[in-house]
């Protein structure tokens, strides 16, 4: 996302036929900002109701890109480093925390947090609790995903509201710090306290081992 001296944000926006994406478009619309988005083909976001292409002319106007999110990405982020300033926000997942599932994407994103800090560039993950949207990119973990479905608390109109109140300096998130990393949901909480706890008890169980492994004075 660019920002520029006006309080109107341009939002560009990967994947906005289902989910997230389609409810962060009408939060965006709602809120006076601008945005691109892109999905893996127009008719899916034509059957969302985001644009109307009754006639011609309208049509002419709508692009279809092919969905590229790391080339698009790298755009995105040369363009933002020219201007310097704008926000990265990276939709991730709580499971990106469990050893079954490492999330390397969530890696690099913290190391782009830090590489683009100079350049006044914010960069913020995004973790939300589970989503049956995605069930089916999840093959490997259907069981799991199986025994969870129907029980989820989180409202996904409310969590995309608290990602734009973080990019805007609004809402719940007015006066706050800006963080890496946003957890959504107690399952997301759950999960990070419970790794967090098992690497702290790591850390003393092999203090003695961990610090004698210094070059000898």
């Amino acid at each position: 996302m660019l920002t520029s001296e006006s309080t109107q944000n341009v939002w560009f926006i990967t994947g906005t036929s289902s989910a997230f994406g389609r409810r962060l478009v009408a939060i965006i619309l709602g809120r006076g900002d601008l945005f691109i988005v892109t999905a893996r083909n127009l008719a899916k976001i034509q059957e969302s109701g985001f644009f109307s292409v009754s006639s011609a002319s309208r049509l002419e106007n709508l692009r279809l890109l092919q969905l590229d999110i790391d080339s698009g990405s790298e755009a995105m982020v040369k363009e933002a480093r020219e201007r310097r300033t704008g926000t990265i926000v990276v939709i991730g997942s709580r499971t990106s925390w469990m050893p079954e599932n490492p999330d390397l994407r969530m890696s690099k994103s913290a190391t782009l947090s830090v590489e683009l800090a100079s350049f006044n560039i914010r960069v913020i993950i995004v973790e939300p609790e589970p989503n049956p949207d995605y069930y089916e990119l999840r093959a490997s973990a259907q069981a799991f995903y199986d025994s969870i479905n129907g029980t989820q608390k989180g409202d996904r109109v409310k969590r995309m509201e608290t990602v734009v109140d973080m990019v805007r300096g609004e809402g719940r998130a007015a006066e706050k710090e800006w963080p890496l990393y946003l957890p959504l949901g107690v399952a997301a909480e759950n999960t990070i306290r419970d790794v967090c706890q098992r690497m702290l008890g790591i850390l003393d169980e092999w203090k003695d081992v961990m610090q004698n492994v210094d070059v000898d004075q």
